[in-house]
């Protein structure tokens, strides 16, 4: 209804579809695409929540830990894109499964924006519904995940 037929979604209209946004933050909270961010060498002893972190030791953030903490996102293994809007949304994802520091993903932004057109787009051109099985109830479809990385 945004466009009323006339055009396609462009990345102008991501303010008017607050709810395409919150799916896509929630698809990659939910099942981010790299579950562990990549490797930073610790340059200065430290300490972090009582645990001795020597120099020149190697850590990797859990991005996977991350988004399926309940203490940060409540009911992580539930699918709910509604976490992500309102007065008080919950944590944004982009700010971590795209990594962190100098190692940010230096494709993020443009990740950002595909997923936002592909969907848009996707939405605005076809009708996606549940399918029917022969007695007209709706058929569920099943929860499958496989570990995979991609790239």
């Amino acid at each position: 209804k945004l466009t009323a037929g006339s055009r396609l979604p462009t990345p102008d209209d991501e303010e008017a579809l607050p709810y395409v946004v919150a799916l896509i933050k929630e698809v990659i909270r939910w099942y981010p695409v790299a579950p562990l961010g990549l490797q930073h060498r610790v340059m200065e002893d430290d300490v972090y929540e009582g645990y001795h972190i020597p120099k020149g030791a190697t850590v990797m953030a859990n991005i996977w830990a991350i988004t399926h903490d309940p203490e940060v996102f409540p009911n992580p293994d539930e699918f709910n894109p509604d976490r992500h809007l309102g007065d008080n949304p919950q944590i944004d994802p982009f700010k971590f499964v795209f990594g962190f520091g100098r190692r940010v993903c230096p494709g993020q932004h443009l990740a950002e924006r595909s997923l936002f057109l592909t969907i848009a787009n996707i939405l605005a051109v076809f009708n996606l519904e549940k399918e029917v099985d022969e007695k007209g109830n709706v058929v569920e479809p099943p929860l499958e995940f496989h570990g995979n990385v991609t790239s």
